[in-house]
């Protein structure tokens, strides 16, 4: 097997080399770039806003449409007990947690929102006056 070279960083040949050279710390890295002209700052300011015009009526609508099909888990959080998830299936919400990746349920679901009764057809015509 031969032994991996390593790359020299390069710029493309259409970057600009003009500028300011300026250093830019995000957390614990800093990096060195070179400052861009206002004509640059200036055509990025515009196309920043020409997408979000085009993104603005899915901005504006509320909410997230979520198809459900029988079957598929909807996971969400516990206003009631911010440590947990509440899976729900086909009507039966479970309380867990995810571990390692999977969902857990917990023993103890005595939640009020963990708790909700599937009505049998049966059921239904029962509580009828």
């Amino acid at each position: 097997m031969k032994p991996r070279q390593s790359k020299q960083e390069s710029r493309p040949a259409t970057a600009p080399v003009k500028g300011a050279e300026t250093t830019m710390t995000f957390g614990s890295v800093t990096v060195k770039v070179i400052r861009p002209s206002a004509v640059v700052v200036q055509q990025n300011i515009k196309d920043g806003q020409a997408a979000l015009m085009r993104a603005k009526t899915a901005l504006v609508k509320p909410g997230v449409k979520i198809t459900r099909s029988k079957g598929k888990p909807l996971y969400f959080g516990s206003s009631e007990r911010p440590d947990v998830i509440i899976r729900e299936v086909d009507g039966i919400r479970t309380v867990g947690k995810f571990v390692s990746g999977r969902f857990r349920a917990l023993k103890d679901t005595t939640q009020p929102q963990a708790v909700k009764k599937v009505l049998k057809p049966t059921d239904k015509a029962a509580k009828r006056p």
